[in-house]
């Protein structure tokens, strides 16, 4: 089993589920994508992603459409390879 999935860990797992799916999702799609790749959480998992998400956010890395729905904003080919380079292996490709 994998280590719950917290701080930067489940902001960079979040952001590449976003990326990868290249179109805009609901927060409950991203975690189901995270648990279906044995992913756990240390809390309400909906919460945990919804606030990870903040960061990027606050960066345009992401953006929120409206509660609870986000879709990948301005990034760079530099940020999705070291997002890449810190998670876990199996959250390398998640889409």
């Amino acid at each position: 089993m994998n280590p719950p999935l917290r701080r930067n860990r489940l902001r960079h797992a979040a952001f590449l589920v976003l990326f990868d799916a290249a179109r805009p999702l609901e927060v409950h799609e991203i975690v189901e994508q995270l648990l279906a790749l044995d992913q756990t959480f240390t809390r309400d998992p909906s919460r945990a992603v919804s606030d990870a998400l903040r960061t990027e956010v606050l960066k345009n890395r992401v953006i929120r459409l409206e509660h609870g729905v986000y879709v990948i904003g301005d990034v760079t080919s530099r940020h999705v390879t070291y997002a890449r380079s810190v998670v876990h292996p199996r959250l390398r490709r998640v889409a």
